[in-house]
């Protein structure tokens, strides 16, 4: 609905998906400071739900960026709200799955961003040893971004109870993202020292918008596939 460039904001119906969002603001230098991996949902809908992000770490939930609300309540009315003005309804509406108000609109806050970002992916096989790191990296505030989770590795096949059962060993994926403008790139040595990751994968830069759409390649593959037509429940934590 409206974008403001001077305080970072922007006021958007519930019902917007959070990439064509992504996309108007993008063109005025902002980005939203949470982003959830999947961009085809809705604001009203990740809001109502809390909207855990890789960039959650540093920014919190998708609804700790709300910052002002209009809110339908279960009596019919129709609320502005703010943490400073109707402040009840505000925090009842948010993460609570719409039982005690619909979110229509939104004023979210912004930031602005830096041209290019560059992925490290990083290889675990200890999940003990993954978990100290990231709670080094959140502490030290190194990345702008971080992701894991875990993928297991088939080994083959195992007898159990007399009968041979298929086994695998779990590894864990990371990917760590930091925001830079070209003429300051990162300093990579320095990022990752002092890292117990098994083996460093792979390196890519890509643009804010790219890296904010990166997991629709994956989609478009599901889609083909056709289990993007089954019930995909999707859930992330932090």
């Amino acid at each position: 609905l409206t974008i403001d460039t001077s305080a970072e904001t922007v006021e958007v119906e519930a019902g917007c998906v959070w990439r064509d969002l992504v996309a108007t603001v993008y063109e005025e230098g902002l980005v939203p400071q949470v982003l959830t991996n999947n961009l085809g949902v809705t604001v009203g809908g990740t809001l109502s739900m809390a909207g855990i992000g890789v960039a959650s770490h540093r920014y919190g939930v998708q609804g700790d960026t709300a910052r002002e609300l209009e809110v339908v309540t279960g009596q019919g009315e129709i609320v502005t709200c703010s943490p400073e003005q109707n402040s009840e309804v505000f925090w009842s509406a948010l993460s609570t799955l719409g039982q005690l108000g619909i979110i229509t609109k939104a004023t979210l806050q912004c930031r602005t961003y830096k041209a290019t970002t560059r992925t490290w992916y990083l290889l675990y096989d200890d999940v003990k040893v993954l978990l100290r790191d990231i709670e080094k990296m959140f502490q030290e505030d190194r990345f702008d971004y971080v992701e894991s989770w875990g993928a297991p590795c088939m080994q083959g096949l195992r007898r159990v109870c007399n009968e041979k059962v298929p086994f695998a060993a779990w590894f864990y994926p990371l990917q760590v993202t930091v925001e830079f403008d070209e003429e300051n790139p990162p300093d990579e040595k320095k990022l990752l020292d002092g890292l117990n990751f098994y083996r460093h994968v792979h390196t890519e830069d890509n643009t804010v918008l790219a890296f904010a759409n990166r997991m629709e390649p994956v989609f478009e593959i599901w889609k083909r596939l056709g289990t993007w037509e089954h019930a995909h429940p999707w859930m992330e934590s932090i």
